[in-house]
């Protein structure tokens, strides 16, 4: 369990470095912060004032609400305001239930034990189960 905290831990530490998003900085005012990382990332010669970054800067300001709603980490209007928004978000529900219906839970790993305490200790016909629920979330998967 240990070991398994070293990956976050040294995530957790070495964020502390990272450069905020330009898209972040710039809808919280600090224009000239975002043009930096923005020149610094995207430009060739580090110039904020390069073409590049100007098309990148007019991106944001047609894409970023001024007015705050993307501001309000509580607001999930913009999920629903637009067809394309309900059907993007309609997909990532899609996927996340066809995921969990294509047998990468852990009931797989858990399923001999769940059988043995639901009275069935046959080891044929606990695999019997086992191939009917490979291939009910092969199917899922499939369909998904």
């Amino acid at each position: 369990m240990y070991l398994q905290c070293g990956p976050a831990g040294i995530n957790l530490i070495f964020v502390l470095f990272l450069y905020e998003s330009p898209r972040w900085l710039y809808a919280r005012g600090k224009k000239e912060e975002a043009r930096k990382v923005l020149a610094k990332f995207h430009s060739k010669t580090g110039d904020p004032k390069s073409p590049l970054i100007d098309l990148e800067i007019m991106e944001f300001e047609s894409n970023i609400d001024m007015k705050g709603t993307d501001r309000q980490f509580w607001n999930f209007t913009t999920l629903f305001n637009t067809f394309g928004a309900r059907y993007r978000f309609g997909l990532c529900i899609l996927v996340s239930i066809w995921g969990q219906l294509s047998g990468n839970g852990l009931i797989t790993y858990f399923l001999p034990i769940l059988l043995g305490q639901a009275g069935i200790e046959s080891t044929d016909r606990q695999r019997i189960l086992n191939l009917a629920n490979s291939v009910t979330s092969m199917a899922g998967a499939l369909a998904g």
